[in-house]
């Protein structure tokens, strides 16, 4: 996958699981990328994978799908 657009942008990663794509942004470059999980452990460990590699424009939010308010509020 290419990430050619993600310098100096923002990202919105849902369903991020583990942070692969968040991480693979913010290595690019982007300059803000929001993880959004509704696995608590995935969120966990997306945090953990953004500490091993000094991914510190990342974000992670843990969200249950059925929380749509939460979703809207949050946006």
């Amino acid at each position: 996958m290419e990430f050619r657009w993600a310098p100096g942008r923002k990202v919105l990663d849902c369903f991020a699981n583990q942070g692969g794509f968040a991480l693979a942004c913010a290595r690019a470059g982007a300059a803000e990328v929001t993880a959004v999980e509704s696995s608590e452990q995935a969120v966990a460990r997306g945090k953990v994978n953004s500490q091993r590699i000094d991914a510190t424009t990342v974000s992670y939010t843990h969200l249950r799908a059925h929380e749509t308010n939460d979703l809207i509020s949050y946006a």
